[in-house]
Formats: C-alpha cells, sequence, structure tokens
C-alpha cells in the first residue's frame, strides 16, 4: 500500500470523524444513553435527533466521495455509517419538566417572583386533597410535569428498576365524622306492612383505606403501556336508625351513605398502551391511547379524577390528542364505554341500592363492568389567544341503555375562557355548558305515593326495574327515581381571583355557581369547589343550586396549604323534583309545607402540610348550617309530611332538626 494512498485514507477518515463529532456537538450532553435506559422525550429533541442522523449520513457520503478522488484505484475504507435504529435517550431531569411553564421553583413562597406560579396554586386541583395522583403527574405528549418528584425512598430504586420504567406505590388512610343527621328521605310506615324509611337519625364515622401501585413500561420514545391497580375500602358506623311512622327506631346493619364512592376493592383502575407520533402533521404531535383508563379533561367539572374520593370512575376505550408542538393548541377526542364501580353502584333491579350497600359495607371484592348498550363520546378544543389567556369548547355525547339505571341520553356541549393564577395579577374563569336530552331523574325517596294514607302523588315515580321487564321487591313508589322525562339543563362557573404580592402568596376569590334543576355534571368531581364528599357531601352534584362565595388561600411554607371556602346555597328552582339532591329533600308542587329555596351555608377550612418527602398529612373541616329547606322541608329529617306535603294523619309530631352538622376529616399519605 503505498504512501500516498495511506495519507489520502487517513485525510478521508479525518474528515468523516469531525463531521461526526461536529454533529454529536450539537446534540445535548444526555442525548446518547444506553437503550435499556430509554425514555419518553419531548418533540423537540426528536427533531434534533433526525437533523443529527442526516448529518451523519452526509459525512458518510463526503467522506467515500474524497476518498475515491484522492486514491481512484484502491479500496475504499470510510467509517462505518450511524445504523438507523431508535435512538435512547436519557431521562430528562425534573427541573426540564418543569421549565417553561411558569412554575416558580423558589424554595419559600416569599421568593416567588412576581408573575410566576406558584405550584400549589397551579395544580390544585389534581392535589388539593391527598389522593394517588403520581399516574397523573408528567404529561408523556408535552414532555412536562405538574410537580417535581422529590421523595428521597422510592420503591423503584428498592426494586432496581431501570429509569425507563415507572413504579410507585401511594397508600393513603383517612377518618371522617359527622355527629348531626342532615340525609332525609321517606319516613317509614306503620301497619302490618311497616317498613323502614331512609332518614337517618344518627351521626356516621369511617376508616377509609387506599392502596394505588401504578407501574408503566416506556419501550421507545413513542410507545408505551402501563396499569394502575386500585383498592379503596371502608369500615364505618354505626348501622343506619331511622322511625317509622309511629315514631318506633328501626336499627339496620348499614350506615346511610356506603357506595362505589367509598369501595372499590381488588381493581385495575388503569390497564393501557399509548403511542406518540412526533411530527405527524407540520408542527402537530399525536398521541393514542387505549384500553382502560382514568380521564382528565378540561376544567374536570364534566370528566375528572377525584382527589379526595376512595375510588375513580373508569373507562374502557380509545383516547387520540393532537397537539401543537410548542403547546399553543390541543384537540382531544374520546370514544369509551363507562365502567359500573362495584359493589355499591344502585342497578333497576335494586334502585334502592340496599343490596350493594351491604356488599359496600362488608368491602366485598365484586369486578367492575362496563355498562350494558352504553357508549360515551366527545372532543374538546383549548388554545391560547392571548400572553397566559386561554379559551377552550367541547361537546359531549352520553348514550346509557335501559339496564342503566339512569338511562341517560345526554348532549353536553360548553365552553371556557381562564387564565391561570400567577403573583400580583388576576386571574379569571368562565365556564357555560348546556345539556339537552333525555334522562331518568334522581329525586328523594320520598317524592312518591309511597304512603298509603297519601291522597295525592307528586311526579311519576317508578320501579326501574320493570323498565325491561325485570320485576324486583321494590314498588315504583319507594325507588327514590322518576320516570325519563326530557330535560333541558344549563350550568355555569364564573370566579375572579387576585394572588398578592406579598409573603405566603395569599390568594382572594371571588366565585359563583348555578347550575340548573336536572342538570348532570356527568363524572366531574366537585371537592375541588364545593368541599368534602366521603361520608358527607353536602353538595356532590352540580344540580339545582344557586351558590356565591368566597376563598382565601395561602402558604405559609412551601410544605403548608391552607385554604377557607365559604359558601351561600339556595335552590335554583324551588319546585324542582331534584330538590336538594345531596340531601333528598324537597318542596312539594302543591304548594304545601313550602319552605322556600334556601338550603344554607357552608364554611370550609383545610391544611395540608408535606411534612415529608414520602410523608403527607391533611385536616379538613366543614360546617353546613341549615336553611328553612334543609331543616324544615319534606323528606327533611324528622319531618313526617305526606309525599305531597300535606300532614300525616296517624303519624309522630314533626321534630325538624335545624342543629349545624360539623364533619371533619384527617388522613395520612405515604408516597414511594
Amino acid at each position: 500500500m503505498n504512501k500516498r494512498f495511506r495519507k489520502n485514507r487517513l485525510g478521508a477518515l479525518l474528515v468523516a470523524g469531525t463531521t461526526l463529532v461536529s454533529a454529536a456537538i450539537a446534540l445535548p450532553t444526555n442525548s446518547f444513553a444506553n437503550p435499556a435506559t430509554e425514555v419518553s422525550t419531548t418533540g423537540e429533541t426528536v427533531k434534533k435527533v433526525k437533523k443529527v442522523k442526516k448529518k451523519a449520513h452526509k459525512a458518510h457520503k463526503n467522506s467515500k466521495q474524497l476518498a475515491q478522488a484522492t486514491a481512484p484505484n484502491q479500496p475504499v475504507i470510510v467509517a462505518a455509517a450511524p445504523v438507523a435504529t431508535p435512538i435512547a435517550l436519557d431521562k430528562p431531569k425534573e427541573s426540564d419538566e418543569i421549565s417553561g411553564q411558569g412554575l416558580s421553583t423558589a424554595k419559600t413562597p416569599k421568593e416567588d417572583k412576581k408573575d410566576s406560579k406558584a405550584p400549589e396554586y397551579a395544580n390544585n386541583r389534581a392535589r388539593q386533597s391527598l389522593g394517588a395522583v403520581e399516574s397523573q403527574r408528567k404529561d408523556e405528549l408535552s414532555g412536562k410535569a405538574l410537580w417535581e418528584n422529590k421523595e428521597n425512598f422510592k420503591l423503584k430504586d428498592l426494586f432496581g428498576v431501570p429509569d425507563w420504567v415507572s413504579l410507585s406505590l401511594e397508600e393513603r388512610v383517612r377518618y371522617e365524622n359527622y355527629s348531626t343527621p342532615w340525609r332525609g328521605g321517606k319516613v317509614g310506615t306503620t301497619g302490618s306492612s311497616a317498613k323502614a324509611g331512609t332518614q337517618s337519625t344518627v351521626g356516621q364515622e369511617s376508616l377509609d383505606l387506599q392502596t394505588v401501585l401504578w407501574n408503566e413500561f416506556r419501550f421507545t420514545n413513542q410507545f408505551r403501556a402501563g396499569y394502575e391497580f386500585w383498592d379503596a375500602r371502608q369500615w364505618s358506623g354505626p348501622g343506619q336508625q331511622d322511625h317509622k311512622g309511629n315514631g318506633a327506631i328501626v336499627q339496620q346493619n348499614y350506615p346511610d351513605n356506603v357506595n362505589s364512592s367509598m369501595v372499590n376493592t381488588g381493581q385495575f383502575a388503569q390497564i393501557y398502551a399509548a403511542y406518540i407520533e412526533r411530527g405527524l402533521f407540520e408542527h402537530v404531535d399525536s398521541e393514542t391511547k387505549a384500553g382502560q383508563m382514568t380521564m382528565n379533561v378540561g376544567s374536570n367539572r364534566l370528566i375528572g379524577r377525584a382527589a379526595f374520593r376512595n375510588t375513580q370512575q373508569q373507562f374502557v376505550g380509545v383516547q387520540q390528542r393532537f397537539r401543537e408542538d410548542k403547546g399553543n393548541w390541543e384537540l382531544m377526542a374520546f370514544a369509551n364505554v363507562p365502567e359500573i364501580l362495584q359493589p355499591g353502584t344502585p342497578t333497576p333491579n335494586n334502585p334502592s341500592g340496599t343490596n350493594a350497600t351491604i356488599n359496600a359495607n362488608t368491602n366485598n371484592v365484586i369486578w367492575n363492568r362496563p355498562e350494558t348498550n352504553a357508549y360515551f363520546t366527545g372532543a374538546i378544543f383549548n388554545g391560547k389567544f392571548a400572553d397566559a389567556h386561554f379559551a377552550e369548547g367541547y361537546l359531549m355525547y352520553l348514550n346509557e341503555g335501559p339496564q342503566n339505571i339512569l338511562n341517560r341520553r345526554l348532549f353536553t356541549p360548553g365552553f371556557r375562557f381562564y387564565s391561570p393564577t400567577r403573583k400580583g395579577e388576576i386571574d379569571y374563569e368562565v365556564e357555560t355548558i348546556g345539556q339537552t336530552g333525555t334522562s331518568v331523574i334522581k329525586t328523594s325517596s320520598e317524592n312518591g305515593c309511597y304512603r298509603s294514607t297519601g291522597t295525592s302523588c307528586v311526579g311519576a315515580s317508578y320501579n326501574p326495574g320493570s323498565v325491561y321487564g325485570t320485576a324486583n321487591t321494590i314498588t315504583g313508589s319507594q325507588s327514590g327515581y322518576l320516570k325519563s322525562q326530557q330535560v333541558g339543563s344549563v350550568f355555569q362557573h364564573i370566579h375572579v381571583g387576585y394572588a398578592f404580592n406579598t409573603d405566603f402568596d395569599p390568594r382572594l376569590t371571588a366565585q359563583w355557581d348555578y347550575g340548573s334543576s336536572h342538570f348532570d355534571t356527568l363524572y366531574g368531581p366537585t371537592v375541588f369547589e364545593y368541599g368534602p364528599t366521603g361520608i358527607a357531601g353536602f353538595f356532590g352534584t352540580r344540580t339545582n343550586f344557586n351558590s356565591p362565595g368566597w376563598k382565601l388561600q395561602f402558604i405559609p411554607h412551601r410544605d403548608v396549604t391552607v385554604y377557607l371556602n365559604q359558601r351561600w346555597w339556595w335552590m335554583a328552582d324551588a319546585y324542582s323534583t331534584s330538590g336538594w339532591s345531596s340531601g333528598g329533600v324537597y318542596n312539594a308542587t302543591t304548594g304545601k309545607n313550602y319552605q322556600g329555596s334556601y338550603i344554607g351555608e357552608t364554611i370550609e377550612l383545610n391544611a395540608r402540610w408535606d411534612a415529608h418527602q414520602n410523608v403527607a398529612f391533611q385536616a379538613g373541616w366543614q360546617v353546613l348550617m341549615k336553611g328553612d329547606l334543609a331543616s324544615k322541608g319534606t323528606g327533611a329529617v324528622g319531618i313526617n309530611n305526606n309525599a305531597d306535603g300535606s300532614t300525616c294523619t296517624g303519624c309522630s309530631a314533626n321534630a325538624p332538626n335545624s342543629s349545624n352538622v360539623n364533619y371533619f376529616y384527617v388522613q395520612a399519605q405515604l408516597r414511594l
């Protein structure tokens, strides 16, 4: 081999090597890694990788041409071209996951800069209450996270799990209690066929346990799969007490509000797979997710994970997202079948939920199942129309067959305008929702021809089981449901807040919510606006109320958040068959025993302390100060009137319970 050829070949190799090194420098220092540590990355990084590949192949081609030109009669030996296989990328640093969202990373609230977002306010709906939220922390499509993980001890470290696998365990225990009964309903009957009613005369307490294991595998930059195992249990009491029409006390062996919102044992809340395509269209990324999943959509008022309740609503289907790569807009569509959580969900064969309640009270494991002959579909578009100002519009449709107790066929369109909370700035949110279609109406169990002494019926109550020919032992007048009817409803939310540019980041908000008669909140949680649910839930729906109020939040320490929330409550329609939905109290349409529309006033105080990176505590108190309707309306605790509001002949005298209801809870969570 002559010296000239060796010299030219060496020169060609140097040219190729220099080009490759220059291209590699263009990548971030964490861009090359062992394939075993590959994790999801943002679209920007993937685009850089593609550019590097092009440069590398060009260098390979140029070096070959140079070698042929300098030594045309000699074999050509050049640097090998990179193999066209996916390049594994290191896990982004958590600070990178947080950056670009305006979230403050200051160590103390006092150091939060003006116009920044305190992390406690930026994700308060997801983390306002202690709950299993690790699976919701990071959005893989955008590559951004709502908060940083700072746990000192992690389950994945204990088992030596690689970075491309997520593994977490969240364990929460809660004690809750109230001593004054407030949930009304029908009063028991007398005579040879006497039956107990549904009014409770004693308070309730409960010990709730929530265990959630989340495991996700990011096999490539694009494909991931995971599951979320969910076990929710409770131990509560005392047994429900009620009085018959003659005043005799009846003892039953289950509390008055144990259902599928509290108990869902041994279930998989999520089993899913997802695929991300970067640059599907110009500057547009997409994500397709399929399987069983939970969902957070828009404001969460129609679909969302509930941070406080012990269980989560699940859906089986597909979800498709398209996102502009800089985050200026996003379109999401879904089509699925909602799951019936077991046990504790009323059915047409058991509309009172008695059997389900007994199963729930003993924490029986009964597998969830998709609703029969039902589907739920919709789409939502969210976009930024100005700096820190956003708008979204959506349409949803829920269709349930008669085998489902509410048999809903509802179109729900809506729109929302909002700005996030920023220090030293005004924030706002305006959301308007319409709803039309047909639905069975949930009403007070007193609202029907229940009493043999009653002279007229209020509404047309029915036996849900009879809709598709199935008999049950519950007569139609005892079901607490009214026949399917046409509904046209609206919901309105408005709030304006201001986060003061001072220590503790105090934020004061004026708020107003209005839900017309028979509005259905679908699968939306209420805890972040109206207070805790659990065994209480004074206002656990968004139907038939008119409620102004105010809220004060502050952050005395980065690990401590506190808020005070006060609201006043009226019925939107004083004669609605929905009445006060959560309390089972209403005004009869006959006008007898009319108690106006004022339900009462609530004050809520809540404090959360993240005492350790792995341990957090929370305590809360909410008082319901009863108005005339809650104390003396038809169906209220101690009220023995007939369903039409008239005085019951032969019944014991009315004994209204006007005492305030003080509900409190304490809970702790371990995060690994």
